[in-house]
């Protein structure tokens, strides 16, 4: 397996870790480049605030995510390069943070001078980004430079978001993009996740975070310690649009961490990490579809939106702005990003969710799809990132 898992890592490093930043864009030629917004595109919102289908619409997701598989990785086998590597993700991170003037934003990415950056965050980039800090500051990896910064970025990051409800702030004031308040299954397991960790740092007390647990989110008629245990499938078949398992893949792996930072709950949330195991293995295999579809067209060129991009300032407006340009960039101009994020990532991420679901049987099915997708896709061919998600999936594996 090693050598397949460093086949992987290497074409992340080849050409997703953006550097000098250590940020991972989200598509790559196979040279490793792709197009950067400038400070201006960002400034002006363009192609839209949330910079969806821009390069670095994902650098706190998806480096958060990598930073935890790394640190997976480094109990494995700890080496000094890849020390270096795991320093060159979280001082990325960091600077997600620090780039912004609102605590609990994070930066999806900066612009080419380093600084300016999409001003809409959103739960999906503040989650991935607070669990692969946090799980840096408990592995070996870290040292003691890393941890009190560390410490520092997620009091500011977790005390903002606890501020306005456990809504995840944006750069413009008053307005917020995502919620852990809710009673899906993911918001529930992030804000437990982040209440633990808040908890641990003295943010909230003991009383907090157990009313917390048992409290009704939304009126829903289950504690989310209930909820938690029924992981994801009751939102899926509610809303068939949340069969998207890239955006699960963090709560997941926060309620991994959660068995063993809430033992009381230990048991149910094993339940819902088992109930995700099953459902994901049903699509664990999609790389198949993958490849068998014929190679189609890949561009970096996301400015070629820029044409006829309408401007909206209210948030409604700007999902459905954006919805409609990414639906635009991927059906029009870039086909082949398409078909790896609906076969490959979907297949990739939902294996990684069954690796560290606790269910032996999807573990193993896991293991298997992810050895056979990371020996038989061409990897240098694909134009997304990928490949980042099978080495971490890989990583994460038990034994």
């Amino acid at each position: 397996m090693k050598m397949i898992v460093d086949k992987l890592h290497s074409q992340v490093w080849k050409r997703f870790v953006r550097m000098p930043y250590g940020h991972i864009v989200d598509y790559a030629d196979g040279n490793g480049n792709t197009v950067i917004p400038t400070a201006g595109e960002c400034s002006d919102g363009l192609p839209n605030p949330l910079a969806w289908g821009v390069s670095i619409e994902n650098g706190a997701f998806f480096g958060g995510l990598y930073l935890y598989g790394l640190c997976e990785k480094f109990e494995h086998e700890a080496d000094e390069e890849l020390k270096k590597e795991i320093e060159v993700i979280y001082k990325g991170l960091l600077l997600l943070c620090d780039v912004c003037r609102t605590d609990g934003c994070i930066a999806r990415g900066v612009a080419d001078d380093g600084v300016s950056h999409p001003f809409y965050s959103s739960d999906d980039q503040f989650g991935p980004w607070m669990l692969g800090l946090w799980k840096l500051l408990h592995s070996p990896a870290s040292d003691e430079t890393m941890r009190p910064e560390i410490k520092k970025r997620l009091v500011r990051a977790l005390s903002g978001i606890r501020s306005i409800g456990w809504k995840i702030p944006t750069e413009r004031k008053g307005v917020t993009f995502g919620s852990y308040a809710g009673s899906e299954w993911r918001s529930v397991t992030k804000l437990l996740f982040a209440a633990a960790v808040s908890r641990e740092l003295g943010i909230i007390g003991e009383e907090e975070y157990e009313a917390l647990a048992g409290e009704r989110p939304s009126g829903s008629p289950y504690t989310r310690s209930e909820i938690a245990s029924q992981g994801f499938a009751p939102d899926m078949i509610r809303s068939t649009g949340l069969i998207q398992f890239w955006i699960h893949t963090c709560a997941q792996l926060c309620a991994r961490e959660l068995i063993g930072m809430d033992p009381s709950r230990a048991g149910l949330f094993r339940a819902g990490s088992k109930a995700n195991g099953a459902v994901a293995v049903r699509f664990a295999g999609d790389y198949e579809k993958y490849l068998a579809e014929p190679r189609k067209k890949l561009t970096c060129d996301w400015r070629v939106l820029l044409d006829g991009a309408k401007r909206p300032t209210d948030p409604k407006e700007i999902v459905e702005e954006a919805s409609r340009q990414i639906n635009e960039f991927f059906k029009e101009h870039s086909p082949g990003m398409r078909d790896e994020k609906r076969f490959l990532g979907q297949s990739l991420f939902a294996a990684w969710i069954s690796a560290v679901s606790g269910d032996k049987a999807a573990e193993e099915n896991a293991r298997a799809c992810l050895e056979d997708a990371s020996e038989r896709v061409d990897w240098s061919e694909c134009g997304c990132c990928f490949a980042f998600a099978a080495e971490s999936a890989l990583c994460c594996l038990p034994g």
